[in-house]
C-alpha cells in the first residue's frame, strides 16, 4: 500500500502557487485562493512543493510585489524545483496596464517549464487560438477594472475635497486628524497611522496638543516679524531644545513645509500633484487645484500667513548656463554672493545627464576644485556603457528599469547586465583595494564589476551580487571567484554567453 501512494505522489508534477491581495481589507481573500488552488492541484495530478505570497499588494506593476519578483527570480536562475506555476485567475497574477508585460512574466515562466495555470479560468491550455484570444481579453479587462475604479476614486475624492474633507495624508505637526461622523454628532481623535473604523465618517483637521500648536504660531510670528531664514528657524528651535518628533530634530526643510502649508490657515487645497495607476507623481497646474478656505480651524490668521510668505519665496530656477558661469567663478575665487548655492551646483551639474550630454565637463568637487570620487566612478561607469554600445552596436541596448533613472544593459536576447565601478581606494599596507557599493534593484542581475586602475581597468563578470552592503574587496574576494574575469571589453558578450550557459543561473527575471 505504501509503495502504490509512493508512486502516486511521484507521479504527482511539481508546482508552486502564487497569492495575492490587493488591500489589507481582505482578510480571507488568501485563503480562499489558497483552498481553490489545491483543489484544482488534487483534480489534475500537481503537487504544491512552495508558495509566494503578496499580501495587500497592488497588481499593476511588479514593483512592490516581492512575492511575484521571488517566484521569477527563483524561475529564471533555476533555483526552483517544481514545474508549473498556479494561480487563482489572470487578475491575482495582475492588472497590469501594458497587457504585454503580464504576458512577458507569464512567457518567462513557460520558457523555463514553469508554465503559469490559471485555476478558476475556463481556458485550460493557451495552445489554441480561442484560448489566446480569451486569455488577452482576460487580461485587458483586469486592466480596465484598475482603471474604472481609480476614476471612481478620483470623482469620489474630488467631491469630498470639494466639501472640505481630508482623503488621505498626515496631519502634519501642530495639527490631529478627527473622524466625524455623517450626522457630525460623534468625533474621535484620530492616532498617527490609524484608520477611521466606520467607512462613513470623515476626516478633518483640527488643532493639535497645545505645545506644538504653540511652536506653529511662533514659526509664523518669527517669518513674518523679522528676516530669519528657514535654517535659522530651525537652529533656534533646536537650540532651545524643542523636539520636531521623539529623537528628530527640526531641519530647514521641515519649517519650510509648514511656512508654505495652507492647512495652517483653514483651508484645505487638493490635487496638487497626480500619480494615478503607479505612474510617476507629477505636479498638476493651479487651475486644476481644490482650494475650499476655511475648511479647517486655523492655528494662524490668514493676514499672518500671507505675511509669513514675503519673505520665504521659492528662489529663482537658475539655468545651466547660469550654473556653469556660477562654477568657473568657484573655482577662480570670484564667486559673487548672490549667485547659486554649492548645493545646486552639485545636484544640477553633476548628475548622469549633465556627464553624458555632449557638451560635458571633468567632475570635480565645487569646494576644493579636486576630482570628486562619486563623480569620477559615475563618468567611468558612463564611458564603459559607452564603449560596450560601441563594440556591440547590433546585440546591447541601454535599458532602465522602471521608476529607476540608474542605466542597465540589455542583450539582444532579453537578459539583462548591471555595471558597477568600484573606486580604487589607497592603503597603508600597499595593498590594492576597491570599494564595491552593490545596487539592491540589481543584485539579481549578471553584474559586470569594474575595478578602478590608473593604468588598466579590471573586469569581472558574476552571476549576481550577494553582498548587501558596501564592502571593501580585493582581486581574490569570494564574490569575484563566483565569475570570470575578462581581459578586455571585447569579451564581455562571449563572456555573459559562456557564463549563462554554463550557469543555472545565467538568465534574468
Amino acid at each position: 500500500m505504501n509503495s502504490t501512494r509512493d508512486a502516486v505522489s511521484r507521479a504527482r508534477i511539481k508546482a508552486a502557487e502564487y497569492l495575492r491581495t490587493s488591500t489589507e481589507l481582505q482578510p480571507h481573500s488568501i485563503e480562499s485562493q489558497r483552498r481553490s488552488i489545491r483543489e484544482y492541484a488534487d483534480r489534475h495530478g500537481f503537487e504544491i512543493i512552495r508558495t509566494y505570497v503578496d499580501h495587500a499588494r497592488s497588481g499593476l506593476t511588479l514593483a512592490g510585489r516581492p512575492g511575484l519578483s521571488a517566484l521569477l527570480s527563483d524561475i529564471a536562475y533555476g533555483r526552483c524545483q517544481y514545474r508549473a506555476v498556479l494561480v487563482y485567475d489572470v487578475s491575482r497574477w495582475g492588472r497590469f496596464q501594458d497587457t504585454d508585460e503580464g504576458a512577458h512574466y507569464e512567457f518567462l515562466c513557460k520558457a523555463m517549464n514553469a508554465p503559469v495555470r490559471y485555476c478558476a479560468e475556463s481556458f485550460a491550455s493557451d495552445i489554441e487560438l480561442p484560448a489566446l484570444i480569451l486569455k488577452n481579453l482576460k487580461r485587458t479587462i483586469a486592466a480596465e477594472y484598475s482603471r474604472e475604479l481609480s476614476a471612481k476614486c478620483f470623482r469620489g475624492q474630488k467631491q469630498l475635497s470639494k466639501m472640505g474633507f481630508r482623503t488621505g495624508g498626515t496631519s502634519g505637526y501642530g495639527l490631529r486628524r478627527m473622524a466625524v461622523s455623517a450626522d457630525g454628532s460623534r468625533t474621535v481623535i484620530l492616532r498617527e497611522g490609524e484608520l477611521k473604523s466606520i467607512s462613513t465618517d470623515r476626516i478633518v483637521l483640527v488643532p493639535g496638543p497645545e505645545n506644538e500648536v504653540e511652536v506653529v504660531r511662533w514659526i509664523f510670528s518669527k517669518a513674518a516679524d523679522t528676516d530669519a531664514s528657514c535654517a535659522a528657524i530651525a537652529a533656534e528651535l533646536n537650540q532651545r531644545g524643542v523636539p520636531y518628533k521623539p529623537e528628530c530634530k527640526w531641519e530647514k526643510f521641515v519649517v519650510d513645509s509648514i511656512l508654505h502649508n495652507e492647512k495652517y490657515a483653514g483651508c484645505h487645497v487638493w490635487n496638487r500633484s497626480t500619480g494615478q495607476l503607479g505612474t510617476t507623481r507629477r505636479s498638476n497646474p493651479a487651475s486644476e487645484w481644490i482650494v475650499v478656505p476655511d475648511a479647517f480651524q486655523p492655528i494662524v490668521s490668514r493676514s499672518q500667513y500671507e505675511k509669513a510668505q514675503r519673505p520665504h519665496r521659492k528662489a529663482r530656477r537658475w539655468t545651466n548656463e547660469q550654473l556653469v558661469q556660477r562654477l568657473e567663478q568657484v573655482k577662480s575665487g570670484s564667486a559673487e554672493e548672490c549667485g547659486p548655492s554649492l548645493a545646486t551646483l552639485r545636484r544640477r551639474l553633476f548628475g548622469i545627464s549633465f556627464l553624458r550630454s555632449a557638451r560635458g565637463t571633468r567632475p570635480i568637487n565645487v569646494v576644493t576644485g579636486v576630482p570628486d570620487t562619486r563623480q569620477r566612478i559615475l563618468a567611468l561607469r558612463n564611458q564603459i556603457l559607452d564603449e560596450l554600445l560601441e563594440l556591440f552596436r547590433a546585440k546591447i541596448l541601454e535599458f532602465h528599469q522602471p521608476g529607476k533613472s540608474r542605466p542597465i544593459l540589455k542583450l539582444a536576447d532579453g537578459r539583462m547586465v548591471s555595471v558597477i565601478v568600484c573606486a580604487r581606494l589607497f592603503r597603508k599596507t600597499g595593498i590594492m583595494r576597491w570599494m564595491l557599493r552593490p545596487v539592491p534593484s540589481e543584485s539579481d542581475l549578471i553584474t559586470l564589476i569594474c575595478l578602478e586602475a590608473s593604468r588598466r581597468i579590471r573586469y569581472f563578470l558574476v552571476p549576481r551580487v550577494t553582498l548587501c552592503r558596501q564592502t571593501m574587496i580585493c582581486t581574490n574576494h569570494r564574490l569575484l571567484k563566483t565569475g570570470i574575469r575578462l581581459n578586455d571589453l571585447t569579451e564581455f558578450y562571449d563572456g555573459v554567453a559562456a557564463f549563462a550557459s554554463s550557469s543555472p543561473r545565467g538568465g534574468n527575471a
